[in-house]
C-alpha cells in the first residue's frame, strides 16, 4: 500500500469525525428566534437566498466572483439543528450522508467545524470567502460582518410533526 493513500485515508476519517462531531460539543446555547448568514465585509455578494445557501453548504456552490466560498459548520446542537431543518431541510443524518458520498465520490471539501460563535466570528474575519451562521443576537454589534441573510426560525420537529425529506439521489 501507498504511504500517501494511508494519509489520504487518515485524513478523510478526520474530515467525517469532525462532521459527526455535533452531538459531542459544548452545551447548547439557548436558541434565538433567527439564524443569521455572515461573512466578513470583503465577501462579493450583499445578499443570499435560502436556495444559495443551502447550494453553499451541500458543496454544490463553491465559487462567488472568483472567489471560493469556505462554509463554517456549528458544533452547537441547538444551532445545528436550527439551521439543517429551517435553511437546508435535512434531517442531521441525511446531511452527514450526503457529506460522505460527496467526500468519497467527488472529494469535496466539508464545511469548517467551529466550537463557538467566537470562533465562527474569527474564521468569518480571516478568511475571504468564509460565510456562517450565527444566532441574530450573536452577530449583532460585530464589526466587520456582513449580514447576507436573516431566516426567522421555527421550533424543533414536534411530535408527530414529519422530519425534513431527504436529498434527492445524485
Amino acid at each position: 500500500m501507498l504511504m500517501g493513500t494511508g494519509v489520504c485515508r487518515g485524513v478523510l476519517w478526520g474530515v467525517l469525525g469532525c462532521l459527526l462531531a455535533g452531538a459531542s460539543g459544548p452545551a447548547p446555547a439557548a436558541p434565538d428566534d433567527r439564524i443569521v448568514i455572515v461573512a466578513n465585509r470583503f465577501y462579493p455578494a450583499s445578499s443570499l437566498t435560502r436556495s444559495e445557501t443551502r447550494e453553499i453548504y451541500l458543496g454544490l456552490r463553491t465559487i462567488e466572483q472568483f472567489l471560493r466560498i469556505r462554509p463554517i459548520d456549528q458544533s452547537d446542537p441547538a444551532i445545528r439543528a436550527a439551521f439543517l431543518q429551517t435553511v437546508l431541510n435535512l434531517s442531521r443524518e441525511t446531511y452527514i450522508d450526503h457529506w460522505n458520498r460527496l467526500l468519497f465520490q467527488q472529494g469535496g471539501l466539508p464545511p469548517l467545524l467551529k466550537d463557538s460563535p467566537d470562533e465562527v466570528v474569527q474564521e468569518l474575519l480571516k478568511t475571504d470567502g468564509a460565510i456562517g451562521y450565527l444566532w441574530g443576537r450573536d452577530a449583532e454589534g460585530r464589526n466587520g460582518l456582513k449580514i447576507l441573510l436573516v431566516i426567522p426560525v421555527r421550533p424543533s420537529t414536534a411530535p408527530g410533526e414529519r422530519p425534513p425529506p431527504a436529498l434527492p439521489p445524485n
